[in-house]
């Protein structure tokens, strides 16, 4: 988590086709709207939060905020940005259509017409 978050260039998907991405930023969009993002991963019974945070020189850091036990067969990442509430319509929108296109479709909190 600290070496892919916190370095630019890092990527865990270079050596596959099987993946998107492999550049080392997608992780760090967050940044672009937002000064800090919560990162919660859920991989080998192990549950844990993290926030990152740019500071004021500009340099991204991570933290562990917590660490908890879950079943060993939960797995996956959850990247949560906060909104600013002027910003939230425009956001379901562009969800909207965006992730209609996508295979399996992703769970996020709009809804999403199914074609």
């Amino acid at each position: 988590m600290f070496e892919i978050y916190t370095q630019y260039g890092a990527s865990t998907k270079r050596g596959t086709d099987d993946a998107v991405g492999m550049l080392g930023i997608g992780c760090k969009s967050g940044f672009c709207y937002s000064d800090s993002f919560t990162i919660t991963t859920w991989q080998n019974g192990e549950c844990r939060s993290y926030v990152a945070i740019l500071d004021v020189s500009e340099k991204g850091s991570i933290k562990l905020l917590d660490q908890s036990a879950c079943a060993p067969e939960e797995t996956g990442v959850q990247i949560q940005v906060p909104a600013k509430t002027e910003d939230i319509h425009e956001f379901q929108i562009k969800a909207q259509n965006l992730f209609k296109w996508f295979s399996p479709l992703p769970k996020i909190n709009v809804e999403l017409d199914q074609q």
